[in-house]
């Protein structure tokens, strides 16, 4: 069972030309640095606004966890960063996918569509699956800016 699944997945792969290698690495990362953001903020971020409530040092404790805060939601740059670059690889792979047609179309003629088949399916599979990507993570994105707004106001309550 799973050996047909990883078989049908790496069919798919193939399908989809080299392009739709370098998408599949581009969203394992992706979805890494949301999988990292998620257990910080569901696991870790509670406990640690649960700590930065004021004792002694008020003013010095207050910058001390504003900065931590900071530091650990730098990586919504990269984020935003990928989900943009998933679309124009998936361009990318229309572009290499059509040069595929036209090579087999200026070699054999526009007759042969079987031919063409191969180098249409690399045109739109790293399309679609870019495509679909990156609305998965524009929709995970939205998801951990809401729970990055909700933390804030916990954090704002716990050092006033």
């Amino acid at each position: 069972m799973l050996g047909a699944l990883f078989e049908a997945f790496w069919e798919f792969m193939d399908k989809g030309g080299v392009v739709l290698y370098a998408i599949f690495a581009l969203s394992v990362m992706l979805f890494a640095l949301f999988a990292h953001r998620f257990y910080y903020l569901i696991y870790v971020a509670p406990v640690e606004i649960e700590v930065a409530k004021p004792v002694d040092n008020f003013h010095g404790r207050r910058k001390f966890w504003i900065a931590q805060w900071h530091r650990h939601m730098k990586n919504m740059t990269l984020i935003k960063l990928f989900i943009m670059l998933l679309p124009l690889f998936g361009l990318l792979g229309t572009v290499t996918g059509m040069i595929e047609v036209f090579e087999v179309m200026a070699h054999f003629g526009n007759s042969n569509a079987r031919l063409m088949a191969s180098g249409v399916a690399k045109a739109i599979i790293p399309t679609m699956s870019a495509m679909a990507l990156a609305v998965v993570g524009l929709m995970l994105f939205y998801l951990l800016q809401s729970i990055i707004s909700k933390r804030n106001t916990m954090l704002e309550k716990a050092l006033s």
